[in-house]
């Protein structure tokens, strides 16, 4: 059986921002290459933040190969960017 009931949303966040759905430009960091070189298994977190800090500016999409990665740490992703994964 699907639910497909509405779910409740919360009442203290502004609904009214704009949100960008799309990256806004054509920049793209693919996070297993050099200066970045992520490997499976590590922790990505400075990795990526470092990614993420390199579009601040522009915008763009930041790519994160196939494989299992950890995160131990908070990143900040700016507006503009977008964050695409694959899996394996």
């Amino acid at each position: 059986m699907t639910d497909d009931t509405a779910p409740t949303l919360p009442q203290n966040v502004d609904y009214g921002k704009t949100v960008t759905t799309k990256p806004t430009s054509r920049a793209f960091i693919n996070l297993s290459k050099a200066p970045y070189s992520a490997t499976p298994g590590t922790d990505i977190t400075d990795i990526l933040q470092k990614a993420l800090d390199d579009l601040k500016e522009t915008g763009g999409t930041v790519y994160i190969p196939a494989g299992s990665y950890r995160l131990e740490g908070h990143v900040d992703i700016w507006a503009g960017i977008e964050v695409r994964g694959a899996v394996s």
